[in-house]
């Protein structure tokens, strides 16, 4: 076989290799919002302020290779957090007491925009947190090289960290309904 046979021949298998990871796995779409939820077996007001100690995530998030403080933009705290193959500047923008977190891309050099909330709800002995990704992926390559589900494995990670620093086991599901209609039957 020629040299360019071979090239010409490599070239189609990528083209067919890309073809077909595109058709299984499909990109994910330019906006996206993904809601995981986890009941924890600890009072709200032993896991909020764990949630907002964000210099202390580093020690209970098992998916941070490190965690920095960036400063300050317009008056709120800026934390660049680095896993495996991804790192974005976060910037905290809202703090709502004992309920509602949220902390939103800051910099240009993030493969996505928009915002991440942590917000709970507190019940007697045991509260359910859930954390929302709404996301605004104008990279193309990163919309190709991630999934829904690896999103999902995300938040769930996060929301299994939470739980493992409290010595818990999460009960995650997409909506906070889930969580509350189970406890209910149960009772």
């Amino acid at each position: 076989m020629s040299k360019s046979a071979v090239i010409i021949t490599a070239i189609a298998a990528l083209l067919a290799l890309i073809a077909g990871f595109i058709a299984v796995r499909g990109p994910l779409p330019a906006n996206l919002e993904l809601r995981r939820s986890a009941r924890l077996h600890h009072p709200a007001k032993v896991v909020w302020p764990v949630i907002l100690d964000i210099e202390s995530w580093a020690g209970w998030r098992t998916d941070l290779t490190s965690l920095t403080r960036e400063g300050e933009v317009r008056g709120h705290a800026v934390w660049r957090e680095t896993r495996p193959g991804e790192s974005v500047a976060l910037e905290t923008v809202e703090v709502l007491k004992d309920r509602r977190l949220v902390r939103c891309v800051h910099g240009a050099d993030a493969p996505f925009g928009g915002c991440i909330t942590v917000e709970m709800l507190a019940r007697e002995d045991m509260c359910i947190v859930s954390y929302i990704e709404g996301l605004r992926l104008d990279n193309a390559i990163f919309r190709f090289t991630h999934t829904i589900q690896g999103r999902r494995h995300h938040i769930d990670e996060w929301l299994t960290a939470l739980a493992a620093k409290f010595g818990d086991v999460p009960e995650l599901a997409n909506e906070i309904k889930e969580l509350t209609l189970k406890k209910k039957a149960a009772e």
